[in-house]
C-alpha cells in the first residue's frame, strides 16, 4: 500500500483517509510516515483502537484521576492501580468462562476484565478521566483480553481445549501512542455519510467482507 501511494507523488503533508480501518493498521503505518490521518469505523472496539492511535498524538496524563486517587506522577501508576483491582463478578464472569459454561477466558481473567471494565466506567460516570484518557484505556484492555483469549483468531467460537496463553494471568500495559502534530481524526460513522462530509488526497478503501 505504500508504495501504490508513494506512485502518487503526495507526499506526508497530504490527507490519508481510512474508512474502513478496522484494527487502524493501516492508519498506523501512514501516521507513522507524518500523514494527516482520518480514521472511521462503525464498529465500537474499532473506534476505540483509532481514537487512542489515530487521534491521539501523545500519552494521556489522566491529571484528575492521578489527583483523586494520589497515584502519583506517570500513567503507569493508573496501570499499576487497574491491574491490582478487587475482583468483581460482572458480565464477563457470568457468560464468557467457565463460571458461565464457557471457555473464552478463564474464571480469574473474567473476574480481571470486569473489575477493570467497571472502574473505567465509574471514572468516565464520574467525570474523572476525559473521553481521550477513557478509549486509551479501552484499548488497553482490549489488547490485555486479545492475549489471554481462548479463541483460534475470532470470537466466533471458543477452543475445546485452553489454548497456553488462555491460562496467563491478563495484565495491562500502555498502549504506545503515535507522536504527531497533525490533527489527526477518529469517527465512528456511516461511511456512505462521513464521505460527504470530509475531503481527503488519498482514500484507502477496505469494507468488511460480508
Amino acid at each position: 500500500i505504500e508504495q501504490t501511494v508513494k506512485k502518487t507523488e503526495l507526499n506526508g503533508g497530504t490527507k490519508f483517509v481510512d474508512l474502513f480501518s478496522g484494527t487502524s493498521e493501516v492508519g498506523k503505518h501512514f501516521k507513522k510516515l507524518g500523514y494527516t490521518v482520518i480514521s472511521n469505523d462503525f464498529l465500537e472496539f474499532a473506534y476505540s483502537i483509532s481514537k487512542s492511535y489515530i487521534e491521539t498524538n501523545k500519552p494521556p496524563q489522566f491529571k484528575r484521576l492521578r489527583k483523586e486517587f494520589q497515584l502519583g506522577s506517570g500513567i503507569e501508576k493508573v496501570f499499576d492501580y487497574l491491574n491490582s483491582l478487587q475482583k468483581v463478578e460482572g458480565f464477563i464472569f457470568q457468560n464468557y468462562c467457565p463460571n458461565g459454561g464457557r471457555k473464552y477466558f478463564t474464571d480469574e481473567n473474567a473476574l480481571r476484565i470486569d473489575s477493570i471494565r467497571e472502574a473505567i466506567y465509574l471514572w468516565k460516570r464520574e467525570d474523572l478521566i476525559n473521553e481521550q484518557e477513557y478509549y486509551y484505556l479501552i484499548t488497553a484492555l482490549l489488547e490485555a483480553v486479545n492475549l489471554v483469549s481462548n479463541v483460534s483468531g475470532t470470537y466466533a467460537a471458543y477452543l475445546k481445549d485452553w489454548d497456553k496463553r488462555a491460562l496467563k494471568p491478563l495484565f495491562l500495559t500502555p498502549p504506545e501512542i503515535i507522536k504527531s502534530n497533525k490533527k489527526n481524526k477518529a469517527f465512528k460513522n456511516d461511511a456512505n455519510e462521513l464521505i460527504k462530509e470530509i475531503n481527503c488526497d488519498i482514500l484507502y478503501l477496505d469494507p468488511p467482507y460480508n
